[in-house]
């Protein structure tokens, strides 16, 4: 393949990337959860804060620091749940977030646990923080 038609496939793909992510990104999304995550790999269950829980999607925002999410586990029940595993690296970054993740329309989410991995050190950078999102279902 000629470099040309490269540069040009990968164009195309980037622009399509571009055009998903600022398509997610203008849609109305509402903060389930807040977490300070330690400079160690670490599982932490988050518990969602105010009413609303019916929601399409859910995704990992990073506020600040960095960190890699090894796997996201979605919990409606006791003995319901559904673990996912991070498209791509799974490394946030300060302003960055996951792929969404759809949850089911008949279930309601009741927690999230998080198993991350922060990068840096104590001593140069501050502690990674990490929020839940999700979005509400259209009506």
């Amino acid at each position: 393949m000629s470099s040309l038609a490269l540069r040009i496939i990968s164009s195309t793909f980037l622009v399509i990337v571009l055009q998903y992510n600022l398509q997610a990104q203008n849609q109305d999304w509402i903060l389930l959860a807040k977490k300070d995550v330690s400079y160690k790999a670490d599982k932490d269950v988050l518990t969602l804060i105010g009413n609303e829980r019916k929601v399409e999607k859910i995704k990992l925002k990073c506020t600040q620091g960095s960190l890699k999410i090894k796997k996201t586990t979605l919990i409606y029940s006791a003995t319901d749940h559904e673990e996912h595993k991070p498209k791509g690296t799974g490394i946030l970054t300060k302003g960055t977030s996951s792929i969404p993740y759809k949850i089911a329309q008949d279930k309601n989410l009741k927690q999230i646990e998080i198993e991350y991995e922060a990068y840096g050190n104590t001593l140069l950078t501050k502690r990674a923080k990490v929020e839940v999102l999700g979005l509400k279902h259209k009506k």
